[in-house]
This record gives C-alpha cells, sequence and structure tokens, in this order.
C-alpha cells in the first residue's frame, strides 16, 4: 500500500487561522503538520512508499524518511489535481491500494492508520470523515478503479470526494475518532 499525501507548499496556508495566526505562523504550523503526518505513515510497516504530493521538496526543511517520494507539481493550488496525478503515479508504478490522507491531520499515530488499513481490506473504498462529517479526511482506494477525487465544501455529504465510475463499489465509511476530531 501506498500512502499519497498532497501538500499546499506555497499558497495561503491555513486561512481559517488567519484571524490569530498570521502567514508565517501559519506556513509554520503547516510545515510542522505536515512533517508530522509525511513521518508518521513512513513508520507504519504496512505501508511502503509515502508519496508527498507538493510544488517544492523545499517546503518541508528537512529530509524525510527513506521511504518518501515527492512528486513535484508546477503548481499545488488544486488539491483535486494534487490527489489525481499522486494516483496516476501509484497506478502506474503497479500500486492497487493507496491511501489519501490530507497533510493537516496533527498527532496522528500508527496504530490508529493500521488500525484503519485493517478495516479498510474489506471494502473496494473506504472513507473517513471530518469531524462535521461535511469533509474527507482520508480515502482508501484502488488507483486504477476509475475514481476521480473531487474535493470541495461538503464532499462527504456527496457532493464531491470521490466520483463512481459506473460500476457497484463496496464502501464503507470508518469513524475513528480521534482521526475524526484531529483535522485543523
Amino acid at each position: 500500500m501506498w500512502a499519497v499525501v498532497p501538500v499546499k507548499s506555497t499558497s495561503s496556508h491555513k486561512s481559517r487561522l488567519a484571524n490569530v495566526l498570521c502567514e508565517q505562523q501559519r506556513k509554520h504550523l503547516m510545515r510542522a503538520m505536515a512533517t508530522d503526518v509525511v513521518t508518521t505513515l513512513a513508520a507504519v510497516e504496512e505501508i511502503e512508499k509515502v508519496l508527498v504530493v507538493c510544488s517544492t521538496s523545499e517546503f518541508f526543511q528537512q529530509p524525510l524518511p527513506d521511504k518518501c517520494e515527492f512528486l513535484n507539481l508546477k503548481t499545488d493550488d488544486c488539491l483535486n489535481t494534487a490527489v489525481a496525478e499522486g494516483l496516476a503515479l501509484a497506478a502506474i508504478k503497479g500500486c492497487r491500494r493507496v491511501m489519501v490522507m490530507h497533510a493537516d491531520l496533527p498527532l496522528i499515530e500508527t496504530a490508529e492508520i493500521s488500525d484503519l488499513i485493517s478495516v479498510s481490506e474489506q471494502y473496494d473504498v473506504t472513507l473517513l470523515p471530518c469531524d462535521g462529517g461535511e469533509g474527507t479526511n482520508v480515502a482508501v482506494i484502488n488507483p486504477v478503479s476509475g475514481f476521480v477525487p473531487s474535493y470541495g465544501k461538503n464532499s462527504f455529504q456527496g457532493k464531491g470526494t470521490w466520483i463512481l465510475p459506473l460500476c457497484t463499489y463496496k464502501c464503507g465509511t470508518v469513524h475513528i475518532t480521534r482521526l475524526l476530531n484531529s483535522d485543523v
């Protein structure tokens, strides 16, 4: 299994926090959260590779674990494009299970990720909604299944997230309380 982590490295970070943190503080916060997510994913035994999708590897300002690989985009303003490019590379390389995880899930733990992987094995698609149930924090899918990411407002509520091809898939929704409540 691969993990795909899209990271905004050049545009405004965590705009919801703009009234309490300046741009530089928000960038620092995003860098710390992304580093934590990527490092934790790399420590999960079931994950073979962590593909970090962003416009520059210099965003992290430090080397990442050996399991990590960068997919550099010309721009990283579109989450859907970043995820689609990551899924496409995973498919080309022969990967058949991918966990797409957002970079802003602080304090995740390897055991929680391993539990999610274990539960996801019984489904073709596994979605982990955010705390409010509108967005999607994590998705586990087969990258060659034809799914098209469509993140945006209320994506988990059917107004986006994963546009299904004309086939039947067994889809599960997972509720891991700590991950649900950790989106910043």
